[in-house]
């Protein structure tokens, strides 16, 4: 059986994640006014798109790598206050774009640069972010990797 890859643009971002999620992603996107593109991008540096992915740094888990102490804020902000499942990649995407849409306001609108940024290092990171994750950012944002 042949694979499916989803592009944006010239970029292949990767396998095409299931279509529950994908529908989410547009829908949560649409409602939001969150650029999917970003969206895409940001899931694919987080986790590669892997529902089961696992960082024990953090510790965080799932598509969109949420952190477990802070779930409960995410379910109470984001998610009408029911329990995330950080395994669930429909519910996780729509924690994820929730929360970017929110970074993204609180930052004033504008570039989706520093909303990335600030999405990977905690919104009180900002203006410290290592250069490596604005690098990340900017690959993210506009799928040119420097």
């Amino acid at each position: 059986m042949m694979a499916l890859f989803l592009s944006i643009g010239m970029t292949i971002i990767g396998p095409v994640p299931q279509s529950a999620v994908m529908h989410e992603i547009v829908a949560i996107c649409a409602e939001e006014q969150v650029p999917p593109d970003v969206v895409l991008r940001l899931l694919r540096s987080e986790s590669g798109m892997d529902q089961y992915a696992y960082n024990p740094d953090d510790p965080s888990y799932g598509i969109a790598q949420l952190q477990f102490k802070y779930l409960d804020f995410f379910a109470d902000h984001f998610n009408d206050g029911i329990p995330i499942n950080p395994s669930d990649p429909v519910t996780s995407v729509r924690v994820a774009i929730r929360y970017l849409a929110y970074i993204h306001r609180e930052l004033g609108g504008g570039s989706w640069y520093w909303s990335v940024i600030a999405y990977k290092t905690g919104l009180g990171r900002i203006y410290r972010a290592p250069f490596h994750i604005q690098r990340l950012a900017h690959w993210i944002t506009t799928g040119v990797y420097r």
